[in-house]
């Protein structure tokens, strides 16, 4: 599962989770794997050593990402599981920590596992431009230069696309299309208790939580509000309307419905709230 950060990687990674038979280790990255010994506990849980552990009690021995994943499958298929892998793909294309601030601007992810039998790759897309307001609205210039090596890695492979706004219009159909390719059994009814999922990893450690978490359902969301500056700004970014075209989505601010003003100020309250009661 290749899914750029903010683009609904965490609620399609419950909605697999709970499908009967499978295990998903959740946004793990070779290079990141490379440092399991040298990471601080926060990131260790980004780790198959770590979630092998932790949800299955399985000790790994291999000393590289693609020997613990032939490890990690050999034990999933003795107890009958589904192996599914969600890459951290965001740590590919960004400076991190994990990267020494220099991204190796490839999957490698895919490119390591690439010669494994039954492989079977997908991703999980959303449009760019609402990922962008979603991570805060920082300076789109980095960020749609970053988002388009992402784009132009992505069109190399042959891999299926499914967009996560699809999915919050019609979830249960496009899961199921995600199960078949995937060659998992879907279980009618399951996608109703993705919310008790917990094994992992996502922006259900974000404080206060996203606005699709706080709605406690799978649906659409209207764009959110930005202020004019940010929209002018948006629109003078000159990757925007490239990396945007690449991906079948519209290139302006405007041209998808947006959140009333209400609403806008409903989200604000919801998270206030969640921030105090915690």
């Amino acid at each position: 599962m290749i899914c750029y950060a903010r683009s609904g990687g965490t609620v399609l990674n419950k909605c697999l989770g709970v499908q009967p038979d499978v295990f998903i280790a959740s946004e793990v990255n070779p290079a990141v794997e490379a440092l399991s010994d040298q990471l601080d506990p926060g990131l260790k849980r980004v780790t198959l050593i770590s979630q092998a552990k932790e949800w299955l009690g399985l000790e790994l021995k291999g000393a590289t990402f693609v020997e613990r994943v032939r490890e990690l499958r050999r034990h999933c298929t003795d107890n009958r599981l589904e192996l599914l892998i969600r890459d951290w793909t965001f740590v590919n294309f960004n400076p991190h920590s994990t990267n020494s601030g220099t991204p190796p601007c490839r999957l490698l992810t895919l490119q390591q596992l690439s010669a494994e039998t039954g492989l079977r790759p997908f991703a999980f897309v959303r449009d760019a431009i609402d990922i962008w307001i979603s991570r805060g609205t920082p300076d789109p210039a980095p960020f749609f230069a970053s988002y388009r090596l992402f784009v132009e890695q992505l069109k190399k492979y042959p891999v299926p696309i499914y967009r996560y706004e699809d999915f919050c219009r019609e979830p249960a159909k496009v899961l199921k299309e995600i199960c078949s390719y995937l060659g998992i059994r879907y279980a009618d009814g399951a996608i109703q208790g993705y919310q008790d999922f917990t094994h992992v990893i996502g922006d259900d450690q974000v404080p206060g939580g996203s606005r699709g978490r706080n709605q406690n359902r799978i649906g659409p969301l209207l764009r959110k509000r930005i202020p004019a500056d940010k929209v002018r700004i948006l629109a003078e970014c000159r990757d925007v309307e490239e990396v945007q075209q690449m991906m079948g989505y519209p290139a302006k601010y405007s041209a998808v419905p947006l959140e009333s003003r209400w609403s806008e100020f409903a989200h604000m309250i919801r998270r206030t709230i969640k921030l105090f009661s915690r």
